[in-house]
């Protein structure tokens, strides 16, 4: 194995793993590839915007590719509908836990009683969605979308375990801003 088509072996990884995966993680690479990736970023992020209209979003943690257009994604996030907004409100659970600094795993059985929490508050979900026993099934729907994307990694168990990835603060919703009072004159 020459030194060549070894590179060229880590070149077709890297293009296709930011092609077809969601997000690309620096800590998912071994040092030869993220040592190479490193070195020809530039080349082989231009290469893969011109070919396939996808935008780099780089950051500290890895690189996600972009579809705008939402063109050549499986899924997306929102989604409408009880599953789209379950998602979503899921996403934004372990988002805050990131951004409070909470980095470990969180238990599959703590997320299914926060799906229950808001099956309760939000009446205008599907009425079996307010059903005993429904939330372990909509929490596995959610939960595999969030990995398909990229944004979490789910870890087998007696009681498996959802570990939140960095990208997944992208998509989880925030608290607006309170209101400024105005003062009238």
């Amino acid at each position: 194995e020459s030194d060549d088509s070894r590179s060229r072996e880590i070149r077709f990884f890297l293009f296709r793993r930011l092609i077809d995966d969601p997000v690309l993680y620096y800590d998912d690479l071994d040092q030869d590839t993220r040592d190479y990736l490193d070195r020809q970023r530039p080349f082989i992020v231009r290469e893969i915007e011109r070919a396939t209209g996808l935008h780099a979003e780089i950051r500290a943690e890895g690189i996600a590719m972009v579809d705008r257009t939402a063109e050549l994604s499986d899924y997306s996030l929102p989604e409408t509908g009880t599953d789209g907004h379950l998602t979503l409100l899921l996403a934004t659970f372990l988002a805050n836990r990131l951004r409070a600094g909470i980095n470990e795993p969180v238990s599959r059985s703590v997320l299914e009683e926060e799906t229950r929490r808001l099956a309760k508050l939000h009446k205008n979900w599907r009425k079996d969605a307010r059903l005993p026993g429904s939330e372990g099934t909509l929490t596995l729907e959610a939960l595999t979308r969030l990995q398909a994307l990229g944004l979490l990694r789910l870890l087998e168990g007696p009681d498996p375990l959802v570990l939140a990835r960095p990208a997944i603060a992208r998509f989880g919703l925030r608290d607006p801003a309170p209101e400024t009072p105005q003062v009238l004159l």
